[in-house]
């Protein structure tokens, strides 16, 4: 049987969740009447309470608070912000001073899960919210990515699938290509005949994503800025496409006729080739990444690079630098994944790193004329306007981005970044 104080501990606990649930949920606008009454029935309780309300709501707690988790290891980071804000003096167990620290505690970790940065360390999964909630935008504001691609067909005919209205598009050879109403094109092989398979090509542009499905069943997600040049049917004893930019593969298994999948850098210089029979990977392969990483998520691969072979096995990502295979095992598919999944996922990255894929996405360009060190932990949904995710980096306050006009006539805006 618990001990008294331990039953007190739990009910510290519950509550302490509570109300640092009911502080997020108003800093994200997503409470309903029950939970306003609830909020303000607690913050009407003492003063105390509404001063860490004022507190724990304000831009400039936010930013000291995210910017000491930058600064610091996160667990460190964590134990000193809990530290930090817990200093109120201590009060009889009949008010509500043991749970404050708690209550700090927990609302400092909710409220910036709330702002779409998570700088804790990862024991638990983190509470995603909807990204709806999210959008703030602003005049002139840069929307995000959408489903957007074009198909280039072996005759050279450039179709635009954004505006290209939903069933056959064309046909190629043996396979009808078909749109859903959902954003994807399919290779339906409609007859048996003769027909020698014709080279077709998928761009998915800066800002935009796209699926393919291919003739065998294979299914391909392009990220932004990414091509892949395939066959409209495979007619051989092997199946082969080629990859710009990065792309994650479910490849239908057919043991009779390997997969394989070569990558090459924008300037079409040949970074490797990976074989498979049949299972899920992601390759990225983008040329401002000056470098070649497969991830794999099930199966077996066999990855050459640079005159190097390299068996991966799932959870295991395989990376060439310079002229070397790398090896890493334990590799986080969910960030791996997370662009597929609809959301930018940061470990630890560099903010040159962060503006690379903010550059893709958004279809901006990027001024970045100094090195602005730290490593940031973050989770932002992909589908927030742009001007969202500068307040969610400003937040920080280690960084000042600007929005300005685009030198470059196929960018959307220039993004100015200082310090």
């Amino acid at each position: 049987m618990p001990s008294s104080d331990e039953s007190w501990d739990e009910e510290v606990d519950r509550e302490a969740a509570r109300i640092s649930s009911l502080l997020a949920g108003y800093l994200n606008d997503r409470l309903d009447p029950g939970q306003h009454a609830a909020l303000k029935e607690w913050r009407e309780q003492h003063t105390q309470n509404q001063q860490l309300f004022d507190k724990l709501t304000h831009d400039e707690y936010l930013g000291k608070a995210l910017i000491t988790f930058i600064r610091l290891d996160s667990a460190a980071a964590l134990e000193r912000v809990m530290r930090m804000i817990a200093r109120h003096p201590a009060r009889a167990r009949a008010g509500s001073g043991k749970w404050v620290g708690r209550a700090l505690g927990l609302a400092a970790a909710l409220l910036l899960a709330a702002a779409g940065l998570y700088l804790l360390p990862r024991v638990q999964p983190q509470k995603k919210y909807p990204s709806e909630s999210l959008q703030m935008p602003l005049p002139a504001d840069v929307q995000p990515g959408h489903n957007r691609a074009f198909l280039v067909l072996a005759n050279g005919n450039r179709i635009d699938l954004d505006s290209a209205t939903g069933g056959l598009v064309a046909r190629e050879g043996s396979a009808s290509i078909l749109k859903s109403k959902t954003g994807a094109i399919t290779y339906q092989l409609t007859d048996r005949s003769e027909t020698p398979a014709a080279m077709n090509r998928l761009e998915v542009p800066a800002g935009g994503q796209y699926r393919l499905f291919l003739s065998d069943g294979t299914a391909v997600w392009l990220n932004a800025a990414t091509s892949i040049d395939f066959p409209s049917v495979f007619d051989g004893k092997e199946r082969r496409v080629t990859v710009r930019g990065e792309a994650y593969f479910e490849v239908a298994h057919d043991a009779s006729r390997p997969f394989f999948v070569t990558v090459v850098s924008p300037q079409d210089k040949p970074l490797g080739d990976i074989r498979v029979l049949g299972t899920h990977f992601d390759v990225n392969g983008y040329g401002d990444q000056a470098t070649l990483q497969t991830t794999l998520l099930e199966g077996k691969v066999l990855l050459r690079a640079a005159g190097r072979e390299m068996r991966l096995l799932p959870g295991e990502q395989g990376s060439l630098r310079g002229s070397r295979l790398v090896k890493t095992s334990g590799v986080d598919p969910e960030q791996v994944l997370a662009w597929k999944k609809g959301w930018f996922r940061f470990d630890r990255d560099t903010l040159g790193a962060i503006l690379q894929q903010v550059a893709r996405w958004y279809n901006v360009e990027i001024e970045y004329p100094d090195r602005i060190d730290g490593h940031f932990v973050a989770e932002i949904p992909r589908n927030v306007p742009l001007s969202r995710l500068i307040r969610m980096l400003e937040l920080t306050r280690y960084v000042h981005i600007q929005i300005a006009r685009p030198r470059d006539t196929g960018k959307v805006a220039r993004l100015i970044v200082s310090r």
